[in-house]
């Protein structure tokens, strides 16, 4: 089991992530508005009586939509239909279903066949990465789950074509896992979750990102992508999607300024360990995929924020 960590320490940055998650009643409300949005797109669905269906109790079976219905709204919201998911769809109509799919708890797989693998004597590839999203996509019960994981990881990408991320098959099961919990928090605690593991800190390169000092300033890379592909974008939109122009420009949502002040949040972090050394911080990058030794981020840094001492990411 691997149980590298990556951390930011009270002295170790120079910025704050600490968020607070939705409550859990916004599923419900999720659960309303994706079903709305999905027969919307499917042309239609049943009336406000016959949609009623109970979540709880199995009861009588009462068709609450026709086959090809409930097919065309599986084929948005999961891998693909078979006769038992449509079956269960048009049990519990689409509210009801969203609803079960919610309370299905994470199984953080992807880790537990990649450990697997390496358990067997096989050094695991890129071939069993691809092999455990599939079997995960094909099989797995929490389908709303892996659909939602898997629009999260093409907002999110860490590309294994990149060999600093393709080289570490544990750590993108790890982080694949970490997109399957956070499939249905909220997107402010998805992100903090994504900046906290090592895999997007090795690609986006402010893994043991250091504040300004002399001639020396922070990696701006992360702090770029965080706002230009990650949240807010390049230009400022109308609600239609459309771009707002003054003299028939687009309105730039930053900056250059914003950009270098936003890339002395992402200092200081590097592996959580025992020490307090320095050097722990700046050491070459060492994974060890079988092993609990971990490297720390404590380096002599002046946060201008209060910190908790330590918020740890485990690769689990």
């Amino acid at each position: 089991m691997q149980a590298e960590t990556l951390s930011k320490q009270s002295n170790s940055s120079e910025g704050s992530l600490s968020g607070e998650r939705l409550p859990v009643r916004w599923r419900g409300i999720f659960a309303a508005s994706f079903s709305a949005l999905v027969l919307a797109a499917c042309g239609g669905g049943a009336n406000e009586e016959e949609s009623r269906a109970s979540v709880e109790g199995e009861g009588p079976f009462v068709a609450q939509n026709t086959e090809p219905e409930a097919s065309r709204f599986l084929a948005q919201a999961s891998y693909g239909a078979d006769d038992d998911s449509i079956e269960d769809v048009q049990r519990y109509d689409y509210a009801g279903w969203l609803q079960r799919q919610f309370a299905m708890r994470p199984r953080n797989a992807h880790a537990a066949y990649i450990n697997s693998v390496s358990a067997s004597g096989t050094n695991p590839n890129q071939s069993h990465i691809q092999h455990t999203f599939w079997k995960e996509a094909a099989t797995a019960p929490d389908q709303l789950r892996q659909k939602v994981a898997f629009a999260l990881s093409q907002i999110f990408v860490i590309p294994m074509r990149d060999s600093e991320v393709g080289n570490y098959e544990r750590g993108v099961a790890s982080y694949l896992d970490m997109l399957g919990r956070e499939a249905f928090s909220n997107y402010r605690h998805i992100l903090e979750q994504v900046t906290l593991h090592p895999m997007m800190g090795i690609y986006l390169s402010y893994l043991r990102n250091q504040k300004a000092s002399g001639n020396r300033v922070p990696d701006q890379n992360y702090a770029r992508e965080v706002m230009q592909l990650f949240s807010i974008g390049l230009y400022e939109l109308n609600q239609d999607g459309t771009p707002i122009t003054v003299g028939g420009q687009p309105v730039e949502t930053y900056d250059n300024e914003d950009i270098i002040g936003l890339s002395h949040v992402y200092t200081g972090f590097s592996w959580a360990g025992p020490t307090n050394k320095t050097a722990d911080f700046t050491v070459r990058l060492q994974i060890r995929l079988a092993t609990r030794t971990a490297m720390c981020c404590r380096c002599n840094l002046i946060p201008s924020f209060t910190l908790p001492k330590r918020n740890v990411f485990w690769v689990r």
